[in-house]
């Protein structure tokens, strides 16, 4: 089972040992864009998920697992499938993130107005309790 996104893909795989007992698997994960065989990149995991990233939007790359027995490298099994990213599409990305910046921007000025509104009253209250009945004197 393959999930992608425009630059990574997770893959998920099962993997039955009724043939081999007293073995620790170890899964060998290959990938390359389809149609470039000079590429290839590998890595081996105990797991049997891995995410492969940093991948081209809207590439067809070969992913490959293969399963051996560590204990004495016997290969179970190899399993091979060719999945495509998806397209990004950079209108709706730059927009994403122009209207968020907006939306963010006055969300503080709210909040700023918020607060200068919360100190004003605060003050204002502070000078009617420490000066309750004096009145406006003029200098002569």
């Amino acid at each position: 089972e393959c999930k992608h996104n425009g630059t990574d893909i997770i893959a998920n795989w099962s993997h039955s040992d009724e043939c081999f007992e007293n073995c620790t698997f170890m899964y060998e994960v290959t990938w390359q864009q389809s149609g470039d065989g000079s590429s290839l990149r590998n890595t081996t995991t105990n797991e049997t998920s891995y995410t492969i990233e940093g991948l081209t939007p809207d590439t067809s790359y070969e992913i490959g697992v293969g399963a051996y027995c560590r204990e004495d490298l016997t290969v179970s099994s190899v399993f091979t499938l060719i999945v495509k990213t998806r397209a990004i599409d950079s209108n709706t990305s730059n927009t994403s993130i122009i209207v968020g910046s907006v939306v963010a921007v006055i969300l503080m000025v709210l909040v700023g107005v918020a607060i200068l509104i919360v100190i004003i009253v605060v003050l204002c209250n502070r000078k009617r309790y420490y000066y309750p009945n004096t009145e406006h004197i003029e200098a002569p």
